[in-house]
């Protein structure tokens, strides 16, 4: 008996010290409060002149969370890992019913440890792989709707994000359809679910997991589960109205209230609202700034928001695309008077007409952010972000460098 009850004790012992070695604690991340968040889109170093956007332009106390854009999703046969394809791709895959593919990488990873020295510089900015982007849904398609896809690209994200020394994942699906809507559930669950188990099995610190969505239906997304699943969502409350899917027509892009004419009009404050009626948590709206203008053609001499159009406007000597102007071409093109500026105090966002009177811009300029950010912070929602930081006035050809991440700092008197 005596025998019995020593081995029991000694099994037990040893138990504890198994249990005692393994990892019994792991750390939810910590957040500097309110989120300044900034895209940082990675083709901009291919822009020409004093337009080329490098890593070392960044100004790391003008953003508490940045995000390397876009990781690509590869989808192939063979397996491994693709870091030599630096500049993105944005064509479409095919969609297939059952999945063809055997396995899921990434590529477009060389520049993302340029951004490392932002944390050497401040351990507490946070930096974040987004994976994804314009003309990568049937991408995400085909991972969502594959059990074995899903674990292996969670798998390849969290190995990637590690060795980056990154502190998570922001998931860019534009955007789930109603028929996606529960690949996008499956996905985002397995994902977080993931993260949290790797998190008490290694010990560090859990990794960050963030998804940004647009102004399309709520359709597509399971919003309960989004909102445990999710640290942050980044709303795309820009882009509302567009040269591309609205040519006959301007509209401000960005418009933070709808126009007295029109109050069925997308705006900031409607997209925001009805995310958080759907069931986000206040805690977890991140409000989205547009660092770029939309342009259309004039028709008529009117040239007010909702004056007659007829498609993009002229692309940007440095941008390069039509219906496309980045604000470091907006300001300098109001600084030698080939635009002329127009506040308009309803929707409390500018536009801006040719001195020709043939094309038309919306955009955010200083005081616009300002209201945002204002407005914002009012209504108790986590912050802002910027898409993206390569288009803001880095270089300070109006003045200032970054006048538009500047008043966001400002404003939150941080």
């Amino acid at each position: 008996m005596a025998t019995t009850l020593l081995l029991i004790t000694v099994v037990s012992f040893i138990a504890s010290v198994v249990v005692l070695d393994k990892p019994v604690f792991s750390a939810e991340p910590k957040f500097i409060l309110p989120h300044r968040g900034c895209y940082y889109a990675s083709w901009s170093t291919f822009r020409p002149g004093k337009a080329r956007f490098l890593p070392r332009h960044i100004d790391g106390s003008l953003c508490t969370i940045f995000y390397y854009a876009f990781a690509e999703i590869k989808l192939d046969a063979s397996g491994g890992f693709d870091t030599n394809v630096i500049k993105p791709s944005f064509g479409f895959l095919t969609r297939a019913g059952a999945s063809p593919y055997s396995n899921v990488s990434l590529s477009n990873l060389d520049s993302a440890s340029d951004l490392k020295f932002l944390k050497r510089k401040n351990p507490d900015i946070k930096l974040m792989l987004s994976v994804g982007g314009w003309g990568t849904e049937q991408k995400f398609t085909a991972i969502a709707q594959s059990a074995d896809l899903r674990k292996i690209f969670i798998s390849t994200v969290i190995k990637s994000v590690r060795q980056l020394e990154y502190d998570g994942l922001d998931i860019s699906w534009e955007y789930p359809l109603k028929k996606d809507a529960a690949y996008f559930t499956s996905l985002i669950t397995d994902i977080r679910t993931a993260f949290d188990n790797e998190a008490t099995s290694s010990g560090q610190t859990r990794l960050i997991f963030t998804a940004a969505v647009g102004n399309s239906t709520l359709e597509g997304y399971n919003v309960p589960l989004m909102n445990q699943s999710l640290d942050l969502i980044n709303l795309m409350t820009y882009d509302l109205h567009t040269p591309y899917f609205e040519p006959t027509e301007t509209g401000h892009h960005s418009q933070l209230f709808p126009p007295f004419s029109n109050s069925s009009s997308t705006n900031v404050r409607d997209f925001t609202e009805a995310w958080e009626k759907a069931g986000i948590h206040k805690s977890k709206l991140v409000v989205g700034l547009a660092a770029h203008g939309d342009t259309w053609n004039l028709t008529t001499n009117a040239t007010g928001v909702g004056a007659k159009a007829s498609g993009q406007g002229p692309p940007g000597f440095f941008t390069k695309t039509p219906g496309f102007l980045a604000y470091f071409e907006i300001c300098e093109k109001i600084r030698s008077a080939e635009l002329i500026p127009t506040l308009q105090p309803d929707i409390k966002t500018p536009y801006a007409r040719s001195s020709n009177g043939q094309w038309w811009v919306s955009y955010e300029d200083e005081t616009s952010v300002r209201e945002k950010v204002r407005w914002t912070a009012q209504k108790r929602y986590s912050g802002v972000f910027l898409w993206d930081i390569t288009l803001d006035d880095f270089f300070g050809g109006c003045g200032v460098r970054y006048p538009l991440l500047n008043a966001v700092k400002s404003e939150y008197k941080v």
